[in-house]
């Protein structure tokens, strides 16, 4: 069994994968998921960050959450994956790794 992890910006209905990754921030407000995620929130009835509060996400670094998607998407689960606290962006927290 081999893991194949890709990259791309092609819109998450038409993604045949297993799973799609998402990076999760936290926020004043709980978790909030980082720019690039809004066909999958819409896809989901604009529900993703509260679905991540109710699952107790907190987007903290290294947290993974695991969403099943209910068909709404190609892949059949959504892996949060928290990247820290957030700052002016959920991308400062990114810029800073560079």
């Amino acid at each position: 069994m081999s893991t194949t992890l890709s990259i791309t910006d092609t819109s998450p209905h038409l993604i045949d994968a297993d799973a799609l990754v998402v990076a999760v921030c936290s926020g004043a407000d709980g978790p909030q998921p980082a720019p690039g995620t809004k066909d999958i929130d819409d896809a989901l009835g604009g529900t993703l960050a509260s679905m991540l509060a109710t699952l107790g996400a907190t987007g903290e670094a290294g947290e993974v959450t695991k969403i099943a998607t209910g068909g709404r998407l190609a892949a059949p689960l959504i892996v949060a994956v928290g990247i820290s606290a957030q700052a002016g962006s959920p991308w400062d927290v990114v810029d800073s790794w560079r």
